[in-house]
């Protein structure tokens, strides 16, 4: 631009024309400013552009002074600091070094064509100074975080050691119960075992915390702690054992002590034989010399449970679901005393009546029951499957009136109850609930007679109701238009009781239905 002001300073003041000379020196003038002011603007673009640079330089070298100044929260955070202050001389400083030598292109340009003022210079003086003020900064950072890393090995060795000692505090108590053989104690060794399972648990969870800490401190083996394994593999069997133990302390004293009336000689059965099956697989596997405590338990309760099967045949024919006081009134003729049990009565109470010797007889009323239960079980059953089945309606036309809908399923539930019922109906032991049964079955015959009725009525009428539907046709045949109107009013007042009321029984019993 200076160039070019120059070159216009030395064109002719005056130009000689034809028949007149033109003076040029306004308009030279003219060109000599706008050069002057397009070239402070080129300078003040350069200036501002350059200081905008700069102090982006400024601010990144601070950035990077404020985050390697900072103390670590925490192992992952010292070891991020670290990575980042290695990466620091590879990466971020060289990609500032570039931005130097741009910054350094501009300052040089301002030098030769502008006057910087103080804050320019002093703005420059930081943004040059930087590289060199940054390094010991960057020094004192490594060997602070070197210092913190240190410490962290240190407080993770202590930490490790700490963790193996109360490893090897539970190992030693997990141990103590190859001494335990009170069967008495069975709940509270339950308890301190499943404490121990809850420490086991956070102990894996705190394994973990060690591993990851490790690995972020670049240890060289990472720690395996073998003794949670060796915890677990010793824990199991007394585990077990006790648990068993405590469940079948509670299961004998409900048998026993318990009212009679609530055995259940099928649960008890399968409950004894889980129990015993168990009880044999531990005598087995604490049979060792060191082990006499677990194995004086074990056989206990294997002892016990033999001892309880002898009188499973008399459980079985006493406590079998469904004998009722009519059962109970016939095994008392048959051993000659009342042996009705109260709420009260226990099985220890009515073991004592010596009724080995009528074990038969007793068999053969607890089966009668037992198929009488089962008939009454099944009764219930189907009358609990009516009691959400409802049927579907849908609108007609204008939806005024509804039709019947979607009925299959219902029709096929309905002819499976009345196969049962019939076969029901046949057994001889049906006696107790015949009267109850013939009422069932009544009533399904009435439920299939009233949905057959119904399906041939509604096809009628949807064939009719177009028909009278319309009123020449109705004028042309009064009788018959009259009939129809009369059971079309009784036909839309079923639909519309029939669908608030929904449930399938419910409706097949309105009185109306066959009327």
């Amino acid at each position: 631009m200076k160039e070019l002001a120059s070159d216009v300073a030395l064109l002719p003041v005056f130009v000689p024309m034809k028949m007149m000379l033109m003076d040029c020196s306004e308009f030279k003038q003219q060109m000599i400013d706008r050069t002057h002011q397009l070239t402070n603007i080129i300078i003040n673009k350069v200036t501002s552009t350059s200081m905008k640079f700069n102090r982006k330089i400024c601010w990144q070298y601070d950035g990077i002074v404020t985050k390697i100044s900072a103390m670590a929260a925490s192992t992952s955070a010292l070891v991020e600091l670290q990575n980042y202050i290695d990466s620091l001389r590879s990466k971020e400083l060289p990609e500032i070094q570039e931005k130097l030598a741009v910054a350094a292109e501009n300052l040089l340009f301002l030098m030769d064509y502008a006057s910087l003022s103080k804050e320019d210079i002093i703005l420059n003086g930081n943004t040059f100074s930087w590289p060199q003020r940054i390094i010991p900064i960057i020094n004192s950072s490594e060997t602070r975080l070197q210092r913190e890393h240190d410490g962290a090995l240190a407080r993770l060795a202590q930490w490790q050691k700490d963790f193996t000692k109360r490893l090897a505090d539970v190992l030693i108590e997990v141990k103590d119960f190859q001494k335990k053989d009170r069967m008495t104690e069975a709940t509270t060794n339950v308890q301190k075992l499943s404490s121990i399972s809850r420490r086991i648990q956070d102990f894996m969870e705190e394994r973990s915390l060690i591993n990851k800490e490790e690995m972020l401190l670049e240890v060289e083996q990472i720690s395996t702690f073998d003794h949670i394994a060796e915890i677990c593999r010793i824990k199991e069997p007394y585990e077990e054992l006790w648990t068993t133990a405590a469940h079948f302390s509670t299961c004998y004293e409900k048998w026993m002590n318990g009212p009679l009336l609530q055995v259940n000689a099928e649960k008890v059965e399968e409950e004894v034989q889980n129990l015993w099956k168990t009880s044999y697989k531990l005598t087995k596997a604490f049979y060792h010399p060191d082990l006499h405590g677990p194995l004086k338990v074990a056989t206990t309760i294997k002892t016990k449970l033999e001892k309880f099967k002898i009188n499973m045949p008399l459980v079985t024919a006493l406590c079998t679901p469904g004998i009722k006081p009519r059962h109970w009134n016939l095994m008392s003729k048959k051993v000659g005393f009342n042996i009705t049990p109260h709420e009260s009565t226990t099985l220890f109470e009515v073991l004592q009546f010596g009724l080995e010797k009528y074990l038969d007889d007793l068999n053969q009323i607890s089966s009668q029951a037992s198929k009488e239960y089962a008939l009454e079980k099944a009764l219930n059953n189907m009358k609990i499957d009516w009691e959400d089945i409802c049927f579907n309606f849908s609108p007609y036309k204008d939806g005024n009136s509804y039709v019947l809908a979607a009925v299959d399923e219902i029709q096929v539930l309905l002819e499976d109850h009345i196969v049962k019922t019939t076969t029901m109906k046949g057994s001889p032991f049906i006696e107790p609930f015949e009267k109850e049964i013939l009422a069932w079955e009544a009533k399904l015959r009435h439920f299939q007679d009233t949905l057959d009725s119904w399906l041939r009525v509604q096809m009628a009428w949807l064939y009719l109701e177009p028909v009278f539907g319309s009123e020449d046709i109705r004028n042309q045949i009064p009788v018959e238009g009259e009939k129809f109107e009369t059971v079309d009013f009784s036909w839309r007042l079923i639909m519309r009781e029939s669908v608030e009321v929904a449930n399938a029984m419910r409706v097949i019993s309105q009185p109306q239905m066959l009327g």
